[in-house]
Protein backbone atom coordinates (compact mmCIF):
# COMPACT_ATOMS: atom_id res chain seq x y z
CA UNK A 1 0.00 0.00 0.00
CA UNK A 2 2.87 2.35 0.85
CA UNK A 3 4.50 1.85 -2.57
CA UNK A 4 1.19 2.56 -4.34
CA UNK A 5 0.79 5.78 -2.34
CA UNK A 6 4.38 6.78 -3.22
CA UNK A 7 3.68 6.09 -6.91
CA UNK A 8 0.57 8.27 -6.77
CA UNK A 9 2.56 11.12 -5.19
CA UNK A 10 5.28 10.79 -7.87
CA UNK A 11 2.70 10.76 -10.69
CA UNK A 12 0.86 13.74 -9.22
CA UNK A 13 4.15 15.65 -8.99
CA UNK A 14 5.03 14.83 -12.61
CA UNK A 15 1.60 15.87 -13.86
CA UNK A 16 1.74 19.15 -11.91
CA UNK A 17 5.26 19.91 -13.18
CA UNK A 18 4.55 19.02 -16.84
CA UNK A 19 3.60 22.03 -18.95
CA UNK A 20 0.17 21.67 -20.50
CA UNK A 21 1.32 23.48 -23.64
CA UNK A 22 4.92 24.11 -24.63
CA UNK A 23 5.56 27.30 -26.59
CA UNK A 24 6.92 27.24 -30.14
CA UNK A 25 10.47 28.44 -30.70
CA UNK A 26 10.90 31.03 -33.48
CA UNK A 27 13.98 32.70 -34.96
CA UNK A 28 13.37 35.65 -37.33
CA UNK A 29 15.55 37.79 -39.62
CA UNK A 30 14.45 41.23 -40.87
CA UNK A 31 14.98 43.74 -43.72
CA UNK A 32 17.05 42.03 -46.38
CA UNK A 33 17.23 43.96 -49.72
CA UNK A 34 16.48 41.91 -52.86
CA UNK A 35 18.84 42.50 -55.84
CA UNK A 36 16.82 43.36 -58.95
CA UNK A 37 16.91 41.16 -62.05
CA UNK A 38 19.65 38.97 -60.57
CA UNK A 39 19.70 35.17 -61.07
CA UNK A 40 21.91 34.74 -57.98
CA UNK A 41 19.54 36.68 -55.75
CA UNK A 42 20.12 37.18 -52.05
CA UNK A 43 20.93 34.47 -49.52
CA UNK A 44 20.12 34.87 -45.84
CA UNK A 45 20.75 32.34 -43.06
CA UNK A 46 19.06 31.75 -39.73
CA UNK A 47 20.98 29.71 -37.18
CA UNK A 48 18.33 27.84 -35.24
CA UNK A 49 19.42 26.95 -31.68
CA UNK A 50 19.48 23.40 -30.40
CA UNK A 51 16.33 22.51 -28.52
CA UNK A 52 16.61 21.10 -25.01
CA UNK A 53 17.69 17.48 -24.53
CA UNK A 54 14.94 15.13 -25.73
CA UNK A 55 12.98 18.14 -26.98
CA UNK A 56 12.05 17.71 -30.62
CA UNK A 57 9.83 19.61 -32.98
CA UNK A 58 6.25 18.61 -33.60
CA UNK A 59 6.86 20.21 -36.99
CA UNK A 60 8.51 23.26 -38.52
CA UNK A 61 7.00 26.30 -40.20
CA UNK A 62 8.76 28.71 -42.51
CA UNK A 63 7.14 32.15 -42.69
CA UNK A 64 7.97 34.85 -45.24
CA UNK A 65 6.92 38.47 -45.66
CA UNK A 66 8.30 39.93 -48.89
CA UNK A 67 7.65 43.17 -50.75
CA UNK A 68 8.61 43.55 -54.43
CA UNK A 69 7.39 45.50 -57.46
CA UNK A 70 6.28 42.22 -59.09
CA UNK A 71 6.25 38.99 -57.06
CA UNK A 72 5.48 37.01 -60.22
CA UNK A 73 9.20 37.23 -60.99
CA UNK A 74 10.36 35.83 -57.63
CA UNK A 75 11.66 32.40 -56.69
CA UNK A 76 12.12 31.43 -53.03
CA UNK A 77 14.30 28.47 -52.15
CA UNK A 78 14.94 27.11 -48.66
CA UNK A 79 17.83 24.90 -47.57
CA UNK A 80 17.60 23.07 -44.25
CA UNK A 81 20.46 22.11 -41.88
CA UNK A 82 20.82 18.75 -43.70
CA UNK A 83 21.33 20.55 -47.06
CA UNK A 84 17.89 19.47 -48.34
CA UNK A 85 16.37 22.06 -50.69
CA UNK A 86 12.74 23.16 -50.87
CA UNK A 87 11.09 25.47 -53.41
CA UNK A 88 8.67 27.66 -51.49
CA UNK A 89 7.53 29.93 -54.32
CA UNK A 90 8.32 29.98 -58.03
CA UNK A 91 7.15 32.92 -60.14
CA UNK A 92 3.54 32.63 -58.98
CA UNK A 93 0.79 35.22 -58.57
CA UNK A 94 0.98 38.85 -59.65
CA UNK A 95 1.20 41.42 -56.88
CA UNK A 96 3.58 43.39 -54.72
CA UNK A 97 3.47 41.41 -51.49
CA UNK A 98 4.07 37.79 -50.59
CA UNK A 99 3.10 36.80 -47.05
CA UNK A 100 2.87 33.07 -46.43
CA UNK A 101 3.70 30.27 -44.01
CA UNK A 102 4.88 26.89 -45.29
CA UNK A 103 4.39 23.79 -43.15
CA UNK A 104 3.07 20.26 -43.31
CA UNK A 105 -0.44 21.71 -43.64
CA UNK A 106 0.65 24.23 -46.32
CA UNK A 107 3.56 22.46 -48.04
CA UNK A 108 6.19 24.07 -50.25
CA UNK A 109 5.98 23.57 -54.02
CA UNK A 110 8.93 21.16 -53.86
CA UNK A 111 10.00 19.31 -50.71
CA UNK A 112 8.38 17.87 -47.61
CA UNK A 113 8.79 19.75 -44.32
CA UNK A 114 7.11 16.89 -42.43
CA UNK A 115 10.48 15.13 -42.30
CA UNK A 116 11.30 17.53 -39.43
CA UNK A 117 8.51 16.18 -37.23
CA UNK A 118 10.19 14.45 -34.30
CA UNK A 119 13.61 15.96 -35.03
CA UNK A 120 15.57 18.79 -33.46
CA UNK A 121 15.78 21.49 -36.19
CA UNK A 122 19.03 22.98 -34.89
CA UNK A 123 21.44 24.35 -37.45
CA UNK A 124 21.56 26.70 -40.42
CA UNK A 125 18.38 27.33 -42.42
CA UNK A 126 18.97 29.42 -45.56
CA UNK A 127 16.52 31.34 -47.71
CA UNK A 128 17.48 32.42 -51.24
CA UNK A 129 15.25 34.98 -52.95
CA UNK A 130 15.76 35.48 -56.69
CA UNK A 131 14.15 38.33 -58.64
CA UNK A 132 14.12 37.70 -62.40
CA UNK A 133 12.06 40.74 -63.46
CA UNK A 134 13.74 44.01 -64.48
CA UNK A 135 12.96 47.17 -62.52
CA UNK A 136 16.24 49.10 -62.16
CA UNK A 137 19.03 46.50 -61.79
CA UNK A 138 19.76 47.78 -58.26
CA UNK A 139 17.29 46.54 -55.64
CA UNK A 140 13.62 45.71 -55.86
CA UNK A 141 11.90 45.38 -52.53
CA UNK A 142 12.99 43.41 -49.55
CA UNK A 143 12.50 40.37 -47.42
CA UNK A 144 10.60 42.27 -44.73
CA UNK A 145 11.01 39.22 -42.48
CA UNK A 146 11.36 35.47 -42.58
CA UNK A 147 11.37 32.97 -39.78
CA UNK A 148 11.78 29.34 -38.80
CA UNK A 149 9.43 28.08 -36.10
CA UNK A 150 9.69 24.74 -34.30
CA UNK A 151 6.27 23.82 -32.97
CA UNK A 152 6.06 21.76 -29.78
CA UNK A 153 5.28 18.06 -29.81
CA UNK A 154 1.73 17.59 -28.53
CA UNK A 155 1.91 16.25 -25.00
CA UNK A 156 -0.30 13.44 -23.74
CA UNK A 157 -3.29 14.71 -21.80
CA UNK A 158 -3.11 14.79 -18.04
CA UNK A 159 -6.21 12.61 -17.99
CA UNK A 160 -4.47 9.83 -19.91
CA UNK A 161 -1.43 10.05 -17.62
CA UNK A 162 -3.67 9.97 -14.55
CA UNK A 163 -5.54 6.94 -15.89
CA UNK A 164 -2.27 5.08 -16.42
CA UNK A 165 -1.19 6.08 -12.90
CA UNK A 166 -4.37 4.69 -11.37
CA UNK A 167 -3.99 1.43 -13.25
CA UNK A 168 -0.34 1.20 -12.22
CA UNK A 169 -1.28 1.65 -8.56
CA UNK A 170 -3.71 -1.27 -8.53
CA UNK A 171 -2.76 -4.67 -7.12
CA UNK A 172 -3.82 -8.06 -8.28
CA UNK A 173 -5.67 -10.17 -5.70
CA UNK A 174 -7.00 -13.51 -6.78
CA UNK A 175 -6.94 -12.52 -10.47
CA UNK A 176 -8.80 -9.22 -10.00
CA UNK A 177 -7.51 -5.69 -9.96
CA UNK A 178 -8.17 -3.81 -6.74
CA UNK A 179 -7.17 -0.47 -5.29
Amino acid sequence: MKSARSLIIVLATLIAAAPLHAMPTTVTNFSIPIPDNNPIGVLDTITFPSLALLDVAGGVEISVDISNSDISGLTLMLTDPNSVSYTLYDQGAVGTSLIDTYSTANPPLVGDLSIWTGLNPAGNWSLRVIDLVFLNNVTDGQVVSWSVTANPVPEPSALAITGVGILACGRRRGGTLSR
